[in-house]
């Protein structure tokens, strides 16, 4: 019970994150959509903040559905095994995604190292990349070590279930 505590305030800080990227990018292309409809031009910025939004609401839309599992998997196939096999199937969706989220964390890592050794410039406000792109590999740690918690959880019931 002491487990599912922090799990559900973590998913609650996350349900609020994901409320308030939401809001701020409904109130950033609502004001762009006035003043083109108002001036005939637009805000440079506003696509800039945009895209950024939408990538964070992405990567902690991503953390939030991996830990309910309401990530992407084809129910068909899942649904009709047996549960051992349904057990090992996950066990190798999460063994895939774990993988493919550490090699994830190591690229943006690299991005913005990248990005701050060149010193790249958003084009629209001026302000470095990393500033946008620091970010990405935090969120994608956070996927990462979700991940391996249900790796692990899956792994130990597997182990369990041998013996």
């Amino acid at each position: 019970m002491s487990d599912e505590t922090p799990t559900k305030k973590w998913l609650l800080f996350e349900d609020s994150l994901l409320v308030l990227f939401m809001a701020a990018l409904a109130c950033i292309t609502m004001c762009n959509v006035l003043a083109r409809y108002f001036t005939t031009s637009s805000f440079a910025w506003t696509e800039e903040l945009s895209i950024f939004l939408l990538i964070l609401v992405t990567m902690v839309g991503s953390s939030s559905a991996f830990i309910r599992y309401q990530h992407i998997r084809i129910e068909l196939i899942i649904n009709s095994c047996s549960s051992q096999l349904r057990q090992r199937l996950d066990w190798v969706a999460s063994t895939v995604c774990l993988a493919f989220f550490i090699l994830f964390t190591v690229l943006f890592i690299r991005l913005c190292l990248d990005e701050i050794e060149y010193g790249d410039i958003s084009p629209a406000i001026g302000v470095p990349m990393w500033y946008y792109t620091i970010f990405l590999p935090l969120f994608s740690l956070l996927i990462s070590l979700r991940l391996l918690r249900q790796w692990w959880e899956l792994s130990t019931a597997i182990l369990r279930g041998k013996k």
